[in-house]
């Protein structure tokens, strides 16, 4: 799970780097945002992951 995590987030974080330099801004915008959106999708993958481990416990 840390490792989806961590793969999820770098994956976003450099997309976003190199959207940012092929359009060559000074503000850095794609690498924020996708980084902001990989680290909720990493979050709520987790999330997903953890409930659906719960309920299989308890069955």
């Amino acid at each position: 799970m840390g490792t989806q995590m961590l793969v999820i987030m770098a994956v976003c974080t450099f997309g976003g780097y190199e959207i940012d330099k092929w359009l060559a801004w000074k503000f850095p915008l794609f690498t924020l945002l996708l980084s902001l959106f990989g680290i909720a999708a990493a979050l709520y993958l987790s999330i997903k992951d953890f409930l659906r481990m719960n309920t299989k416990k308890k069955e």
